[in-house]
């Protein structure tokens, strides 16, 4: 090949690799950031009715009614520690669903784990998100529970959603 071939040929390939490197970049800069959030769901234990989102800031779902499916709870020790499913019915079309992992020790006043978004409709229709929760028992009268004695809890959810 000679020279001036050479030249062409790598000037031809520096321009294909600049159109490629600039909409890879263009694509990327155009995904939304996800979203950070704090959303509280008040629920009566044992769950017999569904629970309400008291607080949120998530976006397309100010309020709530929130159905947990039967949570699954193991002792070991000191430590239960619960598994479940939340769905979420935000109106208008618009729900999501997580899964919740959680535990407390002994009678504690608090519990704490971990949540996951795993399905969508409407503007969660592929929606990402996970973070932390904690759980505060509480009573009938208002005055404070525990994991031993209480008619209800309220979950604090925070961390990310990424909305398609």
């Amino acid at each position: 090949m000679n020279r001036q071939m050479s030249s062409m040929l790598s000037k031809a390939l520096l321009a294909g690799a600049l159109v490629v490197g600039t909409a890879s970049v263009g694509s990327t800069a155009s995904a939304a950031p996800p979203t950070a959030v704090d959303f509280t769901v008040s629920e009566t234990l044992p769950l017999a009715a569904p629970g309400v989102m008291i607080a949120s800031d998530v976006p397309g779902c100010p309020n709530a009614t929130v159905a947990t499916s039967p949570t699954s709870a193991t002792t070991s020790g000191p430590v239960t520690r619960f598994t479940g499913t939340k769905d979420f019915d935000c109106g208008g079309g618009n729900s999501f669903t997580l899964t919740y992992r959680a535990s407390v020790r002994g009678c504690a006043t608090t519990d704490s784990g971990r949540w996951k978004i795993t399905g969508g409709t409407g503007v969660f229709a592929g929606a990402k998100g996970s973070g932390a929760l904690v759980g505060t028992y509480w009573t009938t009268g208002g005055g404070p529970g525990d994991a031993c004695v209480n008619d209800g809890i309220d979950d604090r959810y925070t961390g990310k959603i990424k909305l398609p």
